[in-house]
């Protein structure tokens, strides 16, 4: 795995847990690197991020990240537990951490 690439899935960790804590929410940085960048079309379907490659989908398919979509979307209505939404917001930074190269993973333990 590149070092940018470890690099923004650690910044990408930081942000996850800022938002289980609903202390902020900042946008992906995956997602800005190589989904939402918008300057070349190469980039329109994720094709060069880290979670494409270990799911084979783009738009993070295959991760818990629409889980924390649906809770974060039942939140504002107010039908989603506090509970539910953490446990999805630990699942997507658990998913991060596990595509990390183990020897990064151990910052997280």
């Amino acid at each position: 795995m590149k070092t940018k690439d470890i690099k923004l899935i650690h910044e990408s960790i930081r942000i996850w847990m800022k938002k289980a804590l609903n202390l902020g929410d900042a946008p992906c940085p995956l997602c800005n690197e190589y989904c939402c960048a918008g300057n070349e079309p190469e980039y329109d379907d994720c094709t060069h991020c880290p979670i494409k490659a270990d799911t084979g989908q783009p738009d993070c398919d295959g991760t818990p990240f629409y889980d924390v979509i649906r809770y974060a979307s039942y939140k504002g209505q107010n039908t989603a537990s506090l509970e539910e939404i953490v446990t999805t917001h630990k699942a997507e930074i658990n998913y991060l951490i596990s595509i990390l190269p183990e020897d990064e993973q151990w910052k997280y333990t």
